[in-house]
């Protein structure tokens, strides 16, 4: 019982410290292109980023289902 109390809290303070990193920094670097907003091709070209839009930065996934939640919240209580 006390070890499923622990996972448990480990979890809930796993969970809120990422929440509180959300909403701290919304931002992460873009993994695709390592954060410089440009891509090598093959051929050594570089190309634009098209994951983040040449920015070098995306938008966490905790911060996107967030957005996602308040915009469902906000349609369904208008």
């Amino acid at each position: 019982m006390t070890l499923a109390l622990l996972a448990l809290g480990a979890l809930l303070v796993a969970s809120l410290a990422y929440t509180v990193a959300c909403w701290a920094a919304p931002f992460t670097t873009c993994s695709r292109c390592k954060g410089l907003g440009k891509r090598t091709t093959w051929l050594r070209n570089e190309r634009p980023c098209q994951a983040c839009k040449s920015t070098g930065r995306r938008v966490r996934l905790g911060r996107r289902i967030h957005t996602r939640a308040s915009a469902l919240h906000q349609r369904g209580t208008r």
